[in-house]
């Protein structure tokens, strides 16, 4: 039998733990195997290594021949020493005969314990001595790792941090596009998905206490070759509607988007039985993720309601400008003009004007030239009205009728009436002498103009079916006699209109 001494023994222990401990990377490594070697050594049956702090807070723990749960007992045991119990009463209740603390830093410290030896044999002075050097020797090799350890997570953390904001920039970019809703979902859903490593996702939208699966992204499973993987709809309903859920040891996690205090809504994810489990640092980075998201997601709904107030302001612009001034019409939409009520009384100056000798049109030009000579003069009226913040009414014929005063009012509403009377004229004359030399027209062609001033009701007329605004009243009915009184080229007003 080979005889060892301390001497040769100490630097074959000393070998052996130094070239295995060249191939590990975390405190934890080394302790297993420094604790490896020395039970083998020393041929104890049990033992524990482990390394934390004065709180308790273990970094590391390895152990080998515990009796009962080993992962509770290990991590009791450890706990104990490490809150101050260490000493000849942890080592009976642990089962060891020989324990070598060690410090790795100012704020980790540990130990390593061995219990009862196979042969039955004490441990020696020398045994301890041994121990120690080993120990001491293996101290500068766990410090070294806790620094890289150290260094690893600062390094996760970093890339955990970039991962963060490389996703949530994506996200403003995509939601800047302004794409459509489902887009958009889908869009966030396949981002969120690739930076948590997530095997199905979805994102659920509360509105009145109701919630609904607004998107899913199953990103890698396939519904059609093996419909099993995927969870049914109803069953990841409930999951959303119940934020801060978790189930399945960490497989599944589910956040709330919120948008200030408003909960407006919460993500679902989960990854396949083989993937790692979800952690702490997975839900910060959700969490973070689902308040970009809340972000997006308000700043999409704020745009749509916005594109979708401008596109009712250009109908109603649209609608508006049939009959009045744009400037006016942009006004009532501006809210700084109150448009009038149905069935108001309001003073008013009535204008209408008709063409005199209209029946030379008909008999003369064909009905499609009759058309277009039409259209041009109305167009014209039209455009006079308007440049004077007039209202048109309707088109009778050849007849138009108009009215200023509403929906907005002017001290000098009847000279504006008067005023676009004139110009009225004016552009009938340079128009004729443009038909004259196109159709040889006669110059008994012409245009009578009436204008009344007084109260008329201002409302809208008609059936559910068809509504027309006009003006109603006998302000109206004299400025329509005054225009069949009217001679070509004449302009005739009531005495209020006269004078103002």
């Amino acid at each position: 039998m080979r005889i060892w001494n301390v001497a040769s023994l100490q630097l074959e222990t000393l070998y052996e733990i130094g070239r295995a401990c060249a191939h590990t990377h975390t405190v934890g490594d080394m302790l297993r195997v420094i604790l490896s070697v020395l039970m083998g050594t020393f041929g104890a049956t049990r033992g524990i290594g482990f390394a934390g702090d004065a709180e308790g807070r273990l970094q590391a723990v390895s152990s080998r021949g515990l009796s009962g749960d080993d992962d509770l007992s290990e991590r009791a045991l450890a706990q104990a020493y490490l809150l101050g119990g260490g000493g000849e009463s942890w080592q009976a209740t642990a089962g060891m005969e020989v324990c070598l603390p060690f410090r790795i830093d100012a704020s980790t410290h540990g130990a390593v314990a061995l219990g009862p030896r196979l042969t039955g044999a004490l441990y020696t002075a020398d045994d301890r001595t041994l121990l120690e050097t080993i120990v001491a020797n293996a101290l500068p090799h766990l410090h070294e790792m806790k620094l890289l350890h150290a260094l690893q997570l600062t390094a996760d953390e970093l890339r955990r941090k970039v991962q963060a904001l490389a996703v949530a920039n994506e996200i403003a970019l995509g939601g800047a596009a302004r794409p459509t809703a489902r887009r958009l979902h889908r869009f966030l859903l396949e981002w969120i998905a690739s930076a948590l490593d997530a095997a199905e996702i979805a994102l659920g939208l509360v509105a009145g206490g109701c919630w609904r699966v607004a998107a899913r992204y199953a990103g890698r499973l396939d519904p059609a070759t093996d419909p099993q993987t995927v969870e049914p709809e109803s069953e990841v309903l409930v999951r959303l509607a119940a934020p801060e859920w978790s189930v399945d040891a960490g497989r599944e996690m589910v956040v709330p988007v919120r948008y200030g205090a408003e909960l407006i809504g919460a993500i679902w994810l989960r990854r396949e039985p083989r993937a790692r489990r979800f952690d702490g640092d997975d839900r910060a980075l959700l969490e973070f993720l689902a308040n970009q998201v809340a972000i997006v997601l308000e700043n999409s709904r704020l745009v749509e309601g916005f594109l979708a107030q401008r596109q009712e302001q250009f109908r109603l612009r649209g609608m508006l400008e049939q009959y009045l001034a744009p400037t006016v019409a942009e006004r009532l939409i501006a809210g700084s003009t109150r448009p009038a009520l149905e069935g108001t009384r309001l003073p008013v100056s009535v204008l209408m004007v008709d063409m005199r000798g209209s029946t030379e049109l008909i008999n003369r030009v064909d009905p499609e030239v009759m058309v277009r000579l039409l259209n041009q003069y109305l167009g014209r009226m039209t455009d006079i009205l308007f440049d004077h913040e007039g209202t048109i009414d309707k088109f009778e014929g050849d007849a138009v009728l108009g009215f200023f005063g509403a929906p907005e009012a002017h001290d000098d509403d009847p000279l504006r009436a008067v005023g676009a009377a004139a110009a009225m004229q004016r552009a009938f004359a340079s128009l004729l002498a443009e038909w004259r030399r196109q159709y040889g027209l006669s110059e008994a062609l012409g245009i009578g103009v009436g204008i009344a001033t007084g109260e008329v009701v201002v409302g809208n007329i008609g059936s559910a079916k068809r509504l027309e605004h006009t003006v109603i009243g006998a302000a109206v009915n004299l400025a329509a006699c005054l225009t069949a009184r009217a001679p070509a080229g004449t302009i005739l007003l009531d005495g209020p209109t006269g004078t103002p």
